[in-house]
C-alpha cells in the first residue's frame, strides 16, 4: 500500500506537467503580450478556465474568444470552449524603507574614503552617491555588521 505522501507527490508531479504544457501551448497560441495578462488556470472537460489579470484584457479577451479557440486548434489545443475569470496578479507585499535619516559626518567620510581607491573619476562620484544613498537609510555600525 502507497503512503499518502507518496499519493499527493505523484499526483503534484502529474498536475505540474499537465499546467507546464498547457500554459506553453497558450503562449504559442496566443504570444507573449496576451499570456503576460492572461493564463491558463486549467481545463474542466472541454472548456479551458484562462486567469486574467487586468479587467481590460478581460473584457478584449471575450470578445476574442472564437479567434483564441481557433489558434488553440492550430496547435492541436482543442477546447471546445473558453471560460475567462477575473484574478487579479498577487502583488508581493512590498518591504517599506526605513524612514530616511540624514548620514553623518563620519559616514559621508567613509563613502569618500572607501571609494577613493577607484581610479575613474565618474565611476567613484557614482559609487560615492550610492554610498551616501545608503547611509540615508542605515547607519555605519550596520554598514560594518553588513
Amino acid at each position: 500500500m502507497k503512503k499518502v505522501s507518496e499519493l499527493i507527490e505523484g499526483r503534484l508531479a502529474e498536475n505540474s506537467r499537465e499546467y507546464y504544457v498547457l500554459a506553453r501551448a497558450w503562449r504559442e497560441a496566443v504570444g507573449p503580450a496576451v499570456s503576460d495578462a492572461a493564463m491558463p488556470v486549467k481545463m474542466e472537460g472541454a472548456t479551458l478556465i484562462v486567469g486574467v489579470s487586468d479587467q481590460m484584457w478581460l473584457t478584449e479577451l471575450t470578445f476574442m474568444k472564437q479567434d483564441v479557440l481557433e489558434q488553440l486548434a492550430e496547435i492541436g489545443m482543442n477546447a471546445e470552449d473558453i471560460r475567462f475569470v477575473f484574478r487579479p496578479k498577487k502583488h508581493k507585499e512590498e518591504k517599506r524603507p526605513k524612514p530616511s535619516r540624514n548620514p553623518t559626518d563620519r559616514e559621508l567620510k567613509a563613502a569618500k574614503d572607501i571609494c577613493a581607491v577607484i581610479e575613474d573619476d565618474r565611476i567613484r562620484q557614482s559609487a560615492e552617491r550610492a554610498m551616501e544613498a545608503y547611509f540615508t537609510q542605515y547607519s555605519f555600525e550596520e554598514f560594518l555588521k553588513r
